[in-house]
């Protein structure tokens, strides 16, 4: 059972229209989170802060941000790391 659970109700939504059509769980998976982020532009009015927001609704306390710069102290970057259960 563990390997079939999720945190969301989007899984079992998939699987019903996985049994109904020849997409797999995973594509509409895919396609359903898709059409939430986008639409979440919309709402938020801010592609950045519409990502921002998804991602702290999935990650919630567990992620971490990191900053960084590249080995000539030019160009800066942020990285967003997640722990994995295995």
């Amino acid at each position: 059972m563990l390997e079939r659970s999720s945190t969301r109700g989007i899984t079992i939504l998939a699987e019903v229209i996985a049994l109904k059509t020849p997409y797999k769980t995973s594509q509409i998976i895919l396609v359903i989170d898709a059409i939430i982020m986008f639409s979440s532009i919309f709402v938020y009015g801010d592609i950045e802060k519409a990502l921002s927001q998804q991602i702290l609704s999935q990650l919630g306390k567990h992620g971490t941000i990191l900053q960084g710069v590249n080995l000539n102290q030019k160009d800066s970057r942020s990285f967003i790391t997640s722990p994995i259960q295995c």
